[in-house]
């Protein structure tokens, strides 16, 4: 027993970090052996003192961050084994995960099992076994795991700040279509547990709701919730702030009906009370009339006050609003960008990108065409989000209406330059437009009222300042990610700019030596595949971007104070004094100007400063490693162009690369700047052949297109695989096919699929189109759960469904070329007109109607029918490889 207490002693005083810990046990040991046991018996004190395991356990996360999964398994099972010390939370997760990676199902459950066994109140672990009845579809299991995960309690739960489940696994696979589930069965399935929802429990689940977009299921689980836990001051205002955001436009009598619902009629009248007493701030407001010259105006409402309802259930307008304003106008008046036989968005974001560069080229150090397609993309990102707000203003400018018009700002702080499907600008496009044509429009912002002095506390009070409206640039698909350089071996003559080029390894592999630029807008080989994370396969060797942040400006929009609105206890009044944060405020206008005149003045002062620069650096470097080739991909990206641009400068030459399986941006380059231009497939080569003459044309399958050798097998008793690829009708909110059509089309081609899957003859699935375009909570919306339908994440190269075939709706897909490399066959179903870009002969994809289509489905569920159609598309696809 003695030589065990000097052996553990001996190990804790070897220890810096446990030196306090042994200092306190050691002379109890020593007093005492008894003592040994309670350390023993703790195992987070084993923990704390035992040295092997933090470096065990830094050795498992290394493992688990570098994702291999089966050392992990292999470490901590060995760990546990040595020392029960290593038996933490955190520990049993990464082991639950790790298993998951691998597909091992059956391992998840045992490990989840045994976990929450040893650890029942662990909040994380509870979350997994949550998540992981989620994927099974178990709604019961799930919500009562969620429960207890709350139970467990968070520190970032607070009374006022709400931290949302997840919305969407990460390991498992579940989205959040199983929180709708969760909320349309909400009672029932409450009432199969025997359990009441806890207060917080509402709450979380509320705002989960509200941040997956599902405002309305979000409302109806606030009424629940007002129901069951009446006097709970946190929960109603949550609740009745959720009510409030699913009423824009519906009027306050709306809002007071709605909540009379919750069965507490304090809730009602006190709020109706404040949006009374608001009215006097709408008054003001419409008396104000529209706004005058380049007038900014900002309104801020504190968050639940009667401002903030009131305006909230006016006319309001926020992302959500705009969307389904849009796609309702596009509906109603045929918007052109729907049927158009070109690509009316890119022409014009082409013909806005010629003028801008007239007069700015000079001093970037390009000719204007040059600079025209190094801001071509960036045009078309700010124009895909102009182009809707600008109708719908123009729609209610019609109805000469002097009532205020309320657009949604949010964060006073705006990042400029974002990828469309996440900018924030369009808010300020929409505003401007409202101004230029003559309404009543604010920019409104909800921020959270002041907090008051702590009881006791005299504190002196300060004037609010007013809002500073702050563009910061974050420019898309331009700045690279960050990545070590390798450095250059020779001087290789030939620049690779990865782009937009969708193989940047198999162009290596053609070129006789290369620099790779870190560019922005680099793509990685599987597109839009969910279901695996992909590492760079190919290195960089040069950064052509400066540090220097004042390259890229930032614009501070100030405003002044127009008027403020107090609550003086009885009535709520305006007046042009400052407010305070010792007053009861209720809201408060701020007016400032636009700092530039127009929009081509903006984006000059954006971006030009960076451009000038940046041509700097290219011209540099191409001197430096003596670089007369350069390769480009043929999507037009800023970095792309200049870098071609200074090439043919330097009487070079410039190569086109594929962005996908069909040509890109061919009616934009100038053939004359153009050496060689390299196709997918042998009717982009035409294509390319036809707007270019002058140019070599290469036509190379194998960029993007195995040969078709390996075929997916025909399984005999296994139902066919229908794989619905998804698409992207629309850019943001611009329509670009027919929306009503492809909607209506959608909506068929899954109710009449039902009887076949009825019947057990098919499967259908949906790959969604990453998650800016058509994705599976857009499909749940639109056709339900018609059909059974369920995800695919995969590639379409990885897929391993049974006798697959895939079906593209109204326009074609790269996805059915993917295909038919590995003997899986494809159609499109098309009714009506549709301006497609697949670049294939005729003969390869059959373009049929619903009817036809589904026909064909029916019969290709018998093996002749799919080996057959599998063979006739291999045929035609080798003649065009």
């Amino acid at each position: 027993m003695r030589q065990r207490i000097d052996k553990f002693m001996n190990s804790l005083f070897t220890v810096a970090e446990t030196v306090e810990k042994a200092a306190k046990f050691a002379p109890k040991i020593a007093r005492n052996p008894s003592t040994l046991r309670e350390v023993i018996r703790d195992s987070e004190l084993r923990r704390r003192l035992d040295p092997r395991v933090k470096f065990w356990a830094e050795q498992i996360e290394e493992s688990y961050t570098d994702k291999k999964w089966k050392k992990v398994i292999d470490q901590v099972r060995a760990a546990m084994r040595i020392t029960g010390a290593i038996d933490t939370p955190d520990i049993r997760l990464k082991l639950i995960y790790s298993h998951a990676q691998l597909g091992q199902l059956n391992g998840v459950d045992r490990q989840l099992e045994a976990s929450l066994k040893r650890h029942p109140q662990s909040e994380c672990l509870l979350k997994a076994r949550a998540e992981r009845a989620m994927s099974l579809r178990q709604y019961a299991d799930a919500l009562w795991y969620w429960q207890r995960s709350t139970d467990a309690g968070s520190s970032a739960d607070i009374e006022n700040q709400i931290q949302a489940f997840p919305v969407r696994g990460d390991v498992f696979d579940w989205y959040e279509f199983a929180w709708n589930q969760c909320a349309d069965q909400w009672q029932t399935l409450w009432a199969a547990l025997d359990e009441t929802p806890s207060a917080m429990m509402y709450r979380k689940t509320i705002q989960t709701l509200t941040s997956a977009g599902e405002f309305e299921r979000a409302e109806r689980l606030s009424i629940f919730a007002l129901q069951v836990h009446k006097g709970n001051a946190h929960l109603a205002m949550q609740a009745s702030e959720t009510i409030v955001r699913n009423s824009p436009n519906k009027g306050t009598d709306y809002l007071v009906e709605m909540l009379t619902l919750t069965n507490d009629s304090a809730i009602a009248d006190h709020i109706a009370g404040k949006m009374l007493q608001a009215q006097t701030v709408l008054d003001d407001l419409e008396t104000m009339g529209p706004t005058k010259g380049d007038e900014l105006r900002i309104l801020t409402a504190y968050r639940h006050g009667g401002v903030d309802f009131a305006a909230r259930s006016g006319n309001f307008w926020d992302e959500r609003r705009i969307n389904q304003t849009a796609l309702q106008l596009a509906k109603r008046d045929r918007w052109p960008e729907q049927t158009a036989e070109t690509d009316l968005i890119s022409a014009k974001a082409y013909a806005e990108a010629t003028r801008f560069a007239e007069s700015r080229a000079k001093e970037v150090g390009v000719s204007p065409p040059a600079l025209a397609r190094s801001v071509f993309h960036y045009f078309k990102q700010e124009i895909t989000q102009k182009i809707p707000v600008d109708r719908i203003a123009e729609d209610i400018a019609k109805s000469n209406s002097t009532e205020p018009v309320f657009v949604d700002l949010g964060a006073l702080k705006i990042p400029y330059m974002v990828s469309y499907p996440s900018s924030r600008m369009q808010a300020l496009y929409f505003y401007d437009a409202l101004r230029k044509a003559g309404c009543n429009v604010y920019l409104v912002r909800f921020p959270r009222r002041p907090q008051a002095a702590a009881k006791g506390v005299r504190r002196k009070p300060q004037i609010t300042p007013m809002p500073v409206l702050t563009l910061v640039p974050q420019p898309a698909q331009l700045k690279p990610p960050a990545r070590t350089l390798a450095p250059v071996k020779g001087n290789p003559g030939n620049a690779v700019v990865p782009a937009g080029i969708r193989s940047v390894r198999q162009v290596l592999d053609r070129v006789d030596g290369a620099v790779v630029v870190n560019s922005g807008s680099a793509v990685k080989g599987l597109a839009y595949d969910r279901s695996v994370h992909q590492e760079w396969d190919y290195p960089v060797n040069l950064n052509l971007h400066s540090n220097d942040k004042k390259l890229l400006p930032t614009f501070r929009i100030k405003t002044s104070l127009v008027r403020a609105w107090r609550h003086d206890g009885k009535r709520v009044t305006g007046s042009p004094v400052a407010p305070s944060d010792s007053e009861q405020i209720e809201a408060f206008l701020g007016s400032g100007s636009w700092v530039v005149k127009d929009w081509h003045s903006w984006l000059e002062r954006a971006i030009v400063p960076y451009f000038r620069d940046l041509v700097k650096r290219i011209r540099l470097a191409l001197q430096e490693h003596s670089i007369l080739d350069a390769h480009i991909g043929d999507y037009m990206y800023a970095e792309s162009t200049l870098i071609a641009a200074k090439v043919k400068d330097r009487g070079g030459r410039v190569h086109l690369w594929p962005h996908s399986t069909n040509p890109v941006h061919k009616e934009f380059h100038d053939p004359n700047h153009l050496r060689t231009v390299h196709a997918v497939t042998r009717s982009g080569a035409e294509d390319w052949k036809h707007t270019m003459p002058n140019v070599k044309v290469v036509h190379d399958s194998t960029l993007m297109l195995a040969p078709p050798v390996a075929q997916v097998p025909f399984v005999v008793g296994e139902p066919m695989s229908v794989v619905i690829i998804g698409g992207r009708p629309v850019m943001r909110n611009l329509p670009i096919l027919d929306i009503d059509a492809h909607e209506s089309l959608y909506k068929r081609l899954f109710a009449e699929l039902e009887p076949l899957v009825r019947q057990g003859r098919v499967r259908v699935y949906f790959k969604p189109r990453g998650k800016t375009g058509e994705h599976e909570t857009w499909l749940e919306r639109l056709v339900g759960r018609s059909a059974h339908w369920e995800r695919v994440l995969e590639h379409p190269l990885r897929m391993t469904l049974p006798n697959p075939i895939f079906v593209s709706v109204t326009v074609g897909s790269s996805a059915l070329l993917e295909g038919v490399t590995r003997g899986i066959p494809g159609l499109i179903v098309r009714e009506g007109f549709a301006r497609d870009y697949l670049a294939t002969g005729d003969d390869l994809f059959e373009n049929l109607g619903l009817g036809e289509a589904v026909s064909l489905i029916g019969r290709m569920t018998d093996r002749a029918a799919w080996t057959n159609a599998r063979d006739k598309q291999m045929s035609a696809l080798r003649r065009e490889l």
